[in-house]
């Protein structure tokens, strides 16, 4: 995604700014907000430039790619009906609402190769083994809840009731094969921008960056976890939406927006 919209940043000097109308155009400086400035592409580029020279562009650069993770998963959720929604097709759980859907940015701005790239033949091979030893594990499960004095013919009835109000045997190994994947997914977009060291390491606080050290420094045990309370999916959902909401916070409140106006880019 870096090499991408490095590739994209046009440095427009101020002349060039000027004599272009964007849809901003009857704004002031002073009217135009930062929602304002990331969905016109030439603004954004040149808040990208921004950026660089500040050397923060690791805050829009992880934004975004935290922002396409999470509307991933919540993609494939809704597919899955994994929620409810309204009439609005607004999910009626709260937690399962997208918090960053006012944030637009450029169509022009690729997808993250970490979030929608085809992963290694290794990680297919590990999530279609992992959601095999899930499946089989929870038909082992389902033997042992039964009563141990009823005999194999009814056991066996007993388990194909229970299978005709869940979805097929292939359905449930996509599904957990694809949890298995965000799980896989999370974990690069973690190394890359939460670890201390990383690449484009992330100034976050230090009570979220414990958190997601914690909860995902040991890569055999984070994607080796089981979905016991079919909750995975809304946790993978909300995993980064709290950086999401410090990196929004960085840009606005500590200036990085309002030193980019202090160019004096007028329309």
């Amino acid at each position: 995604l870096y090499d991408s919209i490095n590739k994209n940043i046009k440095l427009l000097s101020i002349s060039e700014v000027t004599s272009t109308k964007t849809t901003n155009s009857e704004l002031s400086t002073e009217d135009l907000t930062i929602i304002d400035v990331l969905k016109d592409e030439k603004l954004f580029d040149l808040f990208m430039d921004h950026l660089q020279k500040e050397f923060s562009i690791e805050i829009m650069l992880s934004l975004i790619e935290f922002i396409q993770f999470q509307r991933s998963v919540y993609e494939f959720s809704r597919t899955m009906n994994a929620f409810d929604y309204d009439e609005n097709f607004i999910p009626i759980d709260p937690e399962w609402r997208i918090t960053f859907d006012f944030f637009i940015y450029p169509s022009s701005i690729p997808k993250s190769s970490i979030v929608y790239d085809k992963l290694e033949n290794d990680e297919i091979a590990l999530c279609h083994h992992l959601a095999l030893s899930s499946q089989s594990m929870n038909i082992v499960d389902l033997l042992d809840d039964e009563n141990d004095n009823e005999d194999e013919k009814d056991l066996m009835h007993q388990m194909d009731t229970k299978r005709i109000h869940h979805e097929t045997q292939e359905s449930d190994q996509l599904i957990e094969s694809m949890k298995i994947e965000f799980l896989i997914r999370g974990h690069k977009l973690y190394t890359k921008y939460i670890i201390y060291g990383a690449e484009l390491e992330i100034n976050l606080s230090f009570k979220e960056k414990n958190r997601l050290i914690s909860l995902m420094s040991e890569y055999n045990k984070w994607v080796n976890q089981t979905d016991d309370d079919s909750e995975q999916l809304k946790m993978l959902f909300k995993l980064f939406e709290k950086p999401m909401e410090e990196m929004y916070i960085i840009i606005f409140f500590l200036h990085l927006y309002q030193m980019f106006f202090s160019l004096n880019v007028m329309f």
